[in-house]
């Protein structure tokens, strides 16, 4: 595999790592569905946010670490609850475009599907430099 090549799936990689994140959207949640997530960002009354992690539901109370300290909050003072989940549509056009992306890529660097020969005048320039520069009709 040449060194272009190697650049090219590596940049593709990381930019599939990078994306990721965006492939994720916030969703409002109620009291019985927050425990199936990792974090939750609840909105109090004062309209004040706190992140959630590991948030469970105990009879009516939402439980979990804010900053580090676990804490309890009433259902009474949660106004409004948000988690992040993953959203299917998103990633999938993610993997459609750059798989697209990549294939694209791939062609044009092994030169349209054409080998070294099909391309006529260039390999005698590849081959001797010297002669193109001397005469460049060759």
């Amino acid at each position: 595999m040449n060194n272009l090549m190697l650049r090219v799936i590596s940049a593709f990689v990381a930019v599939v790592i990078l994306s990721a994140a965006g492939c994720k959207t916030m969703r409002p949640a109620n009291m019985t569905s927050v425990g199936t997530a990792h974090r939750a960002w609840v909105t109090l009354p004062n309209q004040t946010v706190v992140e959630v992690s590991g948030p469970k539901v105990i009879n009516d109370t939402l439980v979990g670490y804010v900053g580090g300290e676990f804490k309890e909050i009433p259902a009474s003072e949660v106004k409004q609850i948000r988690v992040k989940e993953w959203n299917r549509g998103k990633t999938a056009a993610l993997g459609v475009l750059g798989l697209a992306a990549f294939g694209a890529t791939a062609y044009a660097i092994t030169a349209g599907g054409k080998s070294a020969k099909d391309q006529g005048d260039n390999v005698t320039c590849v081959e001797n430099p010297d002669r193109c520069a001397t005469d460049p009709n060759q």
